[in-house]
């Protein structure tokens, strides 16, 4: 969320978008709302927004055996969503001046 922040996006819903770190908040959600995915937008990229899941999607993972403890440090991988996010940002607004 703080990579997502940082590049001034904010919950398409009206939640601070911290929430969505309790995964009891996430579940009644998901029961109350029927929510699948937590959108953040951004008035600085408005032809871009970011869905999160809610919960991991049927079939990401086929077995628990398959996850494995990460090896990379928290904060390099939100460094590294953070440059891929502002590529994606960077590639949409080059498309749209070509048109």
């Amino acid at each position: 969320m703080a990579a997502l922040q940082a590049l001034n996006y904010k919950p398409a819903v009206p939640v601070p978008a911290h929430q969505f770190a309790d995964a009891a908040l996430r579940d009644s959600w998901i029961q109350d709302k029927g929510m699948v995915v937590f959108q953040m937008r951004s008035d600085s990229h408005p032809e871009t927004c970011v869905d999160i899941f809610v919960r991991e999607p049927n079939g990401v993972c086929s077995t628990e055996s398959s996850h494995r403890p990460l090896s990379v440090p928290p904060h390099r991988i939100l460094q590294r969503l953070s440059e891929n996010i502002q590529s994606l940002i960077k590639h949409r607004i080059r498309d749209s001046q070509r048109r």
